[in-house]
């Protein structure tokens, strides 16, 4: 396994429930701009999970097993696609003032932050892949799952921020 990007530090959660003496405004310039770093670091360990998953897809070449090559390579297309849509959001100016658009910008922050844990623990799996094609077909399908649960909590994280 390869040594995984710093992530960043998650204070941002922290800088929401300060006293309300801070500004609402403030404490949401200083927390749109850590979670953009949090966002980032997914993006980058989902890259760096997906090298595993281009490994793995050579054992298998090498093993002449096709059938889970095409799984594999659905599999790249969707952290593709996490990986665009990572990098592709913005949550800033979408925000009411006051304590109602915190609640949102609150809500938001914890999403992102579980988000977070998930993009590690898939990350994880794909390097984990291994040499082995053993057992190819299970082992694909638990990743294609936590993918899977990854899209759908962004698509939660995306139908927050509408209007």
């Amino acid at each position: 396994m390869s040594e995984s990007p710093d992530r960043p530090a998650a204070g941002w959660l922290d800088l929401l429930r300060q006293a309300p003496g801070m500004g609402a405004g403030r404490r949401r310039d200083e927390v749109l701009a850590p979670m953009a770093e949090h966002r980032e670091w997914m993006a980058d360990r989902l890259e760096q999970g997906k090298l595993g998953l281009e490994r793995y897809s050579r054992v298998l070449v090498d093993a002449v097993l096709l059938d889970p090559i095409v799984q594999v390579d659905r599999l790249r297309g969707q952290v593709d696609t996490l990986i665009g849509r990572l990098r592709g959001a913005d949550a800033g100016g979408r925000f009411a003032a006051g304590e109602d658009g915190l609640v949102v910008l609150e809500r938001l922050a914890e999403m992102e932050a579980a988000l977070g844990e998930s993009v590690a623990v898939a990350a994880d799996a794909m390097e984990a892949l291994g040499e082995q094609p053993d057992d190819a077909g299970a082992r694909l399908a638990g990743i294609a799952t936590k993918l899977s649960a990854l899209a759908d909590a962004w698509d939660e994280r995306e139908d927050l921020l509408r209007p």
